[in-house]
């Protein structure tokens, strides 16, 4: 015999007991759901209570920081649609991974230092952003005056044959 029971059926009503109230406040306890206000709320009452409240500017300021990270990656996303080096097009887009890795190294470490307290979380977390805009301007004014930066690629290609002799020696 098959261990499973064959039904038809037009419509089919099937109630389930789901404690909705615990799973409810499992979700908004958690700080990356929260609001702007009611982080605001929370940092509040946490600071009344002496709670550390490291994990929950961090998110707040998160929630900040990362919306102006789109509007400074675009903007160095035009300096680096110029760069025509021997690599071709394909040399800027490398190069804006590269960015964009290390934007999201920079932010995992910040928001990491910032949870500990060796960090002020807002320093932490804006750490990413003001370092990507100095570079950004760097490029844009490098580009304004339609002088090169190759010199990065020839950094690049000294760092890749200085790698390329490590590993001949080791």
């Amino acid at each position: 015999k098959s261990s499973y029971r064959w039904m038809t059926f037009r419509e089919y009503i099937m109630s389930l007991d789901i404690p909705w109230q615990g799973f409810n406040k499992w979700i908004s306890e958690r700080p990356r759901d929260l609001t702007l206000s009611e982080l605001k709320q929370q940092i509040s009452g946490w600071q009344s209570q002496g709670k550390n409240t490291n994990s929950l500017v961090i998110e707040l300021q998160k929630k900040i920081a990362l919306p102006f990270a789109c509007f400074i990656l675009g903007f160095l996303g035009a300096p680096l649609g110029l760069i025509n080096p021997r690599s071709g097009k394909s040399g800027g887009f490398v190069f804006s991974l590269l960015i964009i890795f290390l934007y999201y190294i920079l932010l995992a470490v910040g928001e990491n230092l910032g949870g500990q307290g060796k960090l002020p979380p807002v320093l932490a977390i804006w750490t990413p952003n003001i370092i990507i805009s100095i570079l950004a301007g760097y490029l844009v004014i490098k580009t304004g005056r339609e002088s090169s930066f190759y010199s990065w690629f020839r950094l690049f290609d000294k760092l890749q044959s200085f790698a390329l002799a490590w590993k001949r020696v080791t």
